[in-house]
């Protein structure tokens, strides 16, 4: 079975060199690309300590067990460099590595020890009381993972609203790769947190290759995870932090200023939605809508969390519904088919067009159209 770890440490290796020779390579290629040398190597030495090698190269003896600090930083960076437009790596990026940086530093006695002096160590340090120190480094290096998992998906998940503050249709932008990599990387963790328990509380540290089952979950993860990220294009949508109020804040504003009369900002942008019928662009942008209205585009997002409670998506995606409701009902409509009355409406694909009128009317486009008069 220890020949899954040298397949998953050569596989990912072999990932990574078609990663930094891919075919327009981007910067997240090549973070992708480095984290899988890293696990590579990682694989490697366990398979070398497992097959007895360390009583030779005894040098070998805690050279990756600082390894662990980087997968969640790595992860993090990934994630964020993959929904910007213009990723880069920044300088606050080396904030993530300081508890990397830490450890090894705080293991530079023991690197500087011979290679005997390591062996004896490390076959002595069950005997010698230093349980507790390496019981409170095991739940350190098995929480740190599961820190950076929450911190990615936020990341994520405030990616996700912002596109609906972008874009009137994301059916073409696809993050479930980055879903995938922070779950499937989530489940690699749980084993190794479940290993950590049980070394803790059911004394089986001294049992050997209690972490081959984290090091084959790596390999078959590796398998995945180069494959399909090979495959990735990347996302390059703009995922800026446009300063919006809360939604109930802005229906309070709207219902505030009724009495008052609508802004002229708010009727320039009716007018050029309902007379102009900028919504029939199926790839409709907010810079787009922005352009004729001489607004810059936070500007226009904001004007539309104000005035209308709604984000740019769900402003849109409205006045499309709109359109296909009466289209439904227009017997000059008639001989068109749902997909063709939703695409002549704006709409960019069947899937997005049912998924979203049944969202905006709690009905299928079938079901309303029998229901209406």
């Amino acid at each position: 079975m220890e020949v899954v770890l040298a397949i998953g440490a050569v596989q990912a290796m072999f990932f990574a060199v078609l990663l930094f020779n891919k075919k327009g390579q981007v910067i997240v290629d090549k973070i992708l690309g480095g984290w899988l040398i890293i696990l590579s190597i990682h694989l490697i030495i366990n398979y070398l300590e497992i097959l007895g090698y360390y009583s030779r190269w005894p040098h070998l003896i805690g050279s990756t067990s600082s390894l662990v600090f980087l997968y969640g930083p790595i992860l993090y960076i990934y994630i964020d460099c993959s929904i910007n437009r213009r990723p880069r790596l920044k300088k606050q990026y080396l904030f993530h590595f300081i508890l990397f940086l830490l450890y090894n530093l705080a293991l530079i006695p023991f690197y500087s020890k011979s290679g005997v002096a390591k062996l004896a160590y490390s076959e002595n340090l069950w005997q010698d009381g230093a349980e507790l120190l390496e019981g409170i480094l095991l739940v350190i290096k098995a929480l740190f993972g599961p820190i950076y998992i929450v911190l990615s998906l936020r990341l994520l998940n405030r990616h996700q609203r912002n596109i609906g503050e972008l874009f009137s249709d994301h059916e073409d932008i696809d993050l479930k790769w980055l879903r995938y990599i922070i779950w499937s990387m989530a489940v690699v963790l749980m084993i190794f947190l479940g290993i950590t328990i049980a070394k803790i509380n059911f004394s089986v540290v001294a049992m050997a290759n209690t972490e081959f089952f984290i090091f084959f979950a790596m390999s078959v993860w590796i398998f995945a995870l180069g494959f399909y990220g090979i495959k990735q294009t990347p996302i390059f949508v703009p995922s800026p932090v446009i300063a919006t109020e809360p939604r109930k804040e802005a229906r309070k504003k709207k219902l505030g200023n009724e009495g008052t009369g609508e802004s002229i900002d708010k009727l320039r942008l009716v007018k050029l939605l309902e007379e102009e019928k900028s919504y029939l662009q199926s790839k409709l942008t907010l810079q787009d809508l922005a352009a004729p209205l001489d607004m810059p585009a936070h500007q226009l997002s904001q004007l539309i969390n104000r005035e209308f409670g709604q984000n740019f998506f769900e402003l849109i995606n409205h006045y499309r519904v709109e359109e296909v409701k009466k289209k439904l009902t227009d017997p000059s409509f008639q001989h068109l088919t749902f997909l063709g009355i939703a695409l002549d409406s704006g709409f960019n694909s069947k899937a997005s067009f049912n998924r979203i009128f049944k969202k905006f009317t709690g009905k299928t486009p079938n079901e309303y159209r029998k229901l209406s008069p």
